[in-house]
């Protein structure tokens, strides 16, 4: 709670704040469940294609080499999609960014299955990873705002651990659905998914509370704090204080004297990690594969290997 205007009865009260003061609600908790959603169909969606590239190899009957465009491309959306998510976020909301992203994601990773070469696949990957790169920052950021500081760590680690959950979902997939049904019904059933959670959203998925007060959407902000159980009166009036803020662009503060040996390291460690990941899960089937084991096997052999991510986060 801010300072009180004795004559207006106004009260200016810090949003992070009082966010930070109040407890973890089941509402709250109940958008870390479903946020985690967006991160396991953004998991399913990527890892699909490590999946299917065995039977797509073997169906069209091309080279392995055939298709390093093809991940590269979409590894390249998640990229982009990562940094236009973010910028996206900042102007026009969270809550539509996200759930475009996980709509578009959910589209293309459907399309991938109507696909007939290898040129039409890398156009198609490229626009799921973007997608897939567009939800990770906008859901992250969103289970941040909404978490108290003293739960934030835990409520992260809940939400990120369900990218290797997806994984699991999709060498699930793999197992059910490429020996019966085809590739095709594997990307189908992939897709489909994440549309359904982006209509979902659409229904009943909060705006970020920083971007609501940015924008002046007071009466809308206060509803959503009383949502979060958090007691508003009409004429409580949110604000940020930031002792800490400047107006110099976030990379320069990032590379300053002071930080920039702590970024470039972490960068260079999220680097590292990220491409052993994407290299292990894009062409492990593959190689299970070539080294005589069915398709089955391959799916497992990935479901082991997100299993491994699960413990490790």
């Amino acid at each position: 709670m801010g300072l009180m205007d004795a004559d207006e009865g106004v009260a200016d009260r810090d949003l992070a704040a009082t966010i930070d003061a109040a407890s973890w609600s089941a509402y709250q908790k109940a958008l870390l469940a479903c946020l985690a959603l967006v991160f396991a169909v953004d998991g399913l969606a990527n890892q699909s294609l490590g999946i299917a590239l065995p039977a797509l190899i073997a169906d069209w009957g091309v080279q392995r080499a055939a298709f390093a465009p093809v991940t590269a491309a979409n590894l390249g959306g998640v990229a982009l999609g990562s940094v236009l998510g973010g910028m996206l976020g900042d102007r026009i909301g969270r809550r539509w960014v996200l759930i475009g992203a996980i709509f578009l994601f959910g589209l293309m990773t459907a399309a991938s299955g109507l696909a007939q070469d290898s040129t039409q696949l890398l156009i198609i990957r490229f626009f799921d990873g973007i997608g897939i790169g567009s939800a990770i920052p906008n859901g992250a950021v969103l289970i941040t705002e909404f978490t108290p500081a003293r739960r934030r760590g835990r409520a992260i680690a809940i939400g990120m651990v369900f990218i290797p959950i997806g994984g699991i979902i999709a060498g699930g997939l793999g197992v059910l659905v490429l020996s019966v049904l085809g590739w095709q019904s594997l990307f189908f059933i992939a897709g489909a998914l994440p549309i359904l959670l982006a209509v979902a959203f659409s229904m009943f998925l909060p705006e970020s509370p920083s971007f609501l007060l940015g924008a002046g959407r007071h009466d809308e902000l206060r509803r959503l704090m009383n949502r979060c159980g958090i007691h508003c009166r009409k004429q409580d009036r949110f604000i940020i204080e930031r002792a800490d803020a400047t107006d110099a662009p976030l990379l320069r503060v990032l590379l300053s004297p002071t930080l920039w040996r702590g970024t470039l390291l972490l960068w260079a460690s999220f680097f590292t990690c990220l491409m052993a990941s994407y290299t292990i899960f894009s062409w492990v089937p593959t190689m299970l594969h070539t080294l005589g084991f069915g398709l089955t096997m391959a799916s497992v052999g990935i479901m082991t290997f997100h299993g491994g991510g699960v413990i490790g986060a």
